[in-house]
């Protein structure tokens, strides 16, 4: 397993784009997603949302994930690796 994994890193094309995405809830019912995205060229992507009300975490987080996907950064470069943050800070 630790070798399927090593093999599956070293695949990774040199030109990537991380992603980190993040939808979260306030104490008062708000919700907001999160994207901010990192090219290896230094090249950074970051944008912060509020949602409409009544808003799941849920869909907060896939609101953020479509962001993500149609940012301009994604249009220049074609290979995005996802990767999910343990908590981003939303202040709304």
């Amino acid at each position: 397993m630790r070798q399927l994994s090593l093999e599956v890193i070293n695949n990774i094309p040199s030109r990537v784009l991380e992603f980190y995405t993040d939808g979260s809830k306030s104490d008062s019912g708000r919700t907001a997603s999160v994207v901010y995205v990192k090219a290896e060229d230094g090249l950074v992507f970051r944008c912060r949302f509020r949602n409409p009300d009544n808003c799941s975490v849920f869909r907060s987080e896939l609101l953020a994930i479509r962001e993500a996907w149609i940012s301009p950064v994604v249009l220049k470069l074609a290979t995005p690796i996802f990767r999910r943050t343990a908590k981003a800070q939303c202040n709304t």
